[in-house]
């Protein structure tokens, strides 16, 4: 049998382009925080193949990133990422993990005013371990001294971002990229790539 690939049969949105290249003109080295919140029903639709294809461009780019939640969503989903079929990166106790990523596990109190100040005045200091317990301080991602908010290049926030707006970006003067309906209002004059719903996904993949 023979099979031809057809593409997508529409143009894509600007704002998923803007997404795509921000993370394309990152240089190597750079280094990235990701709030991670999605629920198990987002993930299961849709957020799981946008998240998959994000994560392997970034890690595509040979740039360190940082993966946190604030919410017990965030931190029951994340590791399912590792099961996604088409995901390459490598997976915790593997060669790799701890080297260009990690994942934090969930802080505590939401994304409340003062855990954001917290992580912004102490980055990686503020946890002794990831998300299995194992110590950061062994990892070599922990050597970037990732220890204030401003020693990351970009912020990406999945479903929750408007207190990461208003305690992080806005104050710390950061690109910022998200993902979830919500946060397009306030594209393009703070936040400065969008992706949200199975279309753009499919833009960003395509």
């Amino acid at each position: 049998p023979q099979f031809f690939y057809f593409g997508i049969p529409f143009a894509t949105q600007v704002f998923t382009q803007d997404f795509f290249d921000v993370i394309d003109a990152l240089p190597a080295g750079a280094n990235v925080l990701i709030f991670f919140e999605a629920s198990v029903e987002y993930f299961e639709m849709e957020g799981g193949f946008g998240g998959t294809a994000v994560m392997n461009h970034l890690y595509s780019k040979d740039v360190n990133f940082v993966v946190t939640s604030f919410s017990p969503n965030g931190a029951l989903v994340f590791p399912k990422f590792f099961d996604q079929p088409n995901w390459m990166l490598p997976k915790w106790g593997e060669t790799g993990y701890g080297d260009d990523y990690v994942y934090l596990g969930m802080i505590p109190g939401g994304q409340s005013p003062q855990a954001l100040q917290a992580l912004a005045e102490q980055g990686l200091d503020l946890f002794p371990v990831d998300n299995w317990g194992t110590d950061i301080k062994t990892m070599p991602i922990y050597q970037q001294g990732l220890n204030h908010i401003t020693r990351f290049d970009l912020i990406i926030t999945a479903a929750q971002g408007q207190n990461v707006m208003n305690f992080l970006v806005i104050p710390f003067n950061m690109p910022w990229v998200a993902a979830g309906s919500p946060m397009i209002r306030f594209y393009p004059h703070i936040l400065k790539g969008f992706i949200s719903n199975i279309r753009s996904i499919g833009e960003y993949d395509g």
